[in-house]
């Protein structure tokens, strides 16, 4: 097993697609999927399920995935600390998190506007589950994260409040629910649902909401790709609570509110440690400032 074949597996789980994924590395499709091919030789086990809706990690795939990425962002701290090394202290790189529904809602806009006020500060931007973002913030390995876990408590770790939102049910442009200007649980209780991996934000509370009401969600699949959410949902194989400006663009993917509202705060948490450092503290007050509700509005 080598690195190359790990970065490949990861990329391919990223995109969801070996063509995607060949595209974003700059090789050729053959060549990711032949050294995938021999990794899953190697290992003795089937990586992936492979059907007309794209791949889908199996069981095997999750627990590899998992680790694998666990390997790859230990190499790439171990990278990163040699950099530091062997550079000015003062090339602080700020590292932050993100969880895939709040990524994709947060960070692109932000990044434009930071960047172009202060380009002498970088970023480095990695994604996480829930709950590994969490150990990883407390560790000090990233320095602050987004989120809307912010209910967490921890005394390695401060936060501060940014915007409201909420969870909504996004369904195909085809769906019978589609034209709902609202749903209850009533009204899904039979509809297949999508998943993100165990331990997505506010899986818990929507698990007690589906039991109050003496239901369970039926959920048929998780993946760890919300770009595969997207397509699932898009083309009306399964349905998905996620937080509203996630996955529905009100075009192909409907996001409908549910009643009663499940409201959901977005905001920051970051390691106290950090604060040791001038540019983190300016990277942070412009968080604190910059106007994220003109994004969701």
């Amino acid at each position: 097993m080598t690195i190359l074949q790990m970065q490949y597996f990861k990329a391919v789980c990223i995109h969801g697609s070996v063509t995607r994924a060949a595209e974003d590395l700059f090789v050729s499709r053959p060549a990711i999927s032949r050294l995938l091919s021999e990794l899953e030789k190697e290992l003795g086990v089937t990586l992936f399920w492979r059907s007309s809706n794209g791949l889908a990690l199996t069981e095997e795939g999750k627990v590899f995935y998992e680790n694998c990425c666990d390997i790859l962002n230990r190499i790439e701290a171990l990278e990163k600390r040699m950099f530091e090394i062997c550079h000015s202290k003062d090339e602080y790189i700020i590292r932050v998190g993100l969880t895939p529904a709040t990524g994709i809602i947060i960070f692109p806009q932000f990044y434009r506007s930071f960047y172009e006020a202060h380009p002498d500060i970088k970023l480095k931007v990695v994604e996480y589950g829930n709950e590994r973002a969490r150990q990883l913030l407390s560790e000090g390995e990233i320095d602050a994260m987004f989120t809307s876990d912010l209910s967490w408590d921890s005394k390695l770790c401060g936060y501060q409040y940014l915007f409201d939102t909420e969870l909504v049910f996004c369904v195909s442009k085809e769906h019978h629910l589609a034209r709902k200007d609202h749903v209850t649980l009533e009204d899904i209780k039979n509809e297949p649902l999508i998943y993100m991996e165990k331990n997505m934000q506010r899986e818990k509370e929507i698990a007690e909401l589906f039991a109050s009401h003496g239901l369970v969600p039926q959920i048929i699949m998780r993946t760890a790709q919300i770009s595969l959410i997207k397509r699932i949902v898009t083309d009306g194989s399964a349905c998905a609570v996620q937080i509203k400006e996630a996955i529905d663009d009100g075009e192909e993917i409907i996001g409908i509110p549910f009643r009663p509202k499940i409201p959901i705060k977005i905001g920051i948490k970051w390691n106290l440690s950090a604060e040791k450092n001038k540019k983190f503290k300016i990277f942070l007050e412009y968080v604190k400032q910059y106007d994220f509700k003109k994004m969701i509005n």
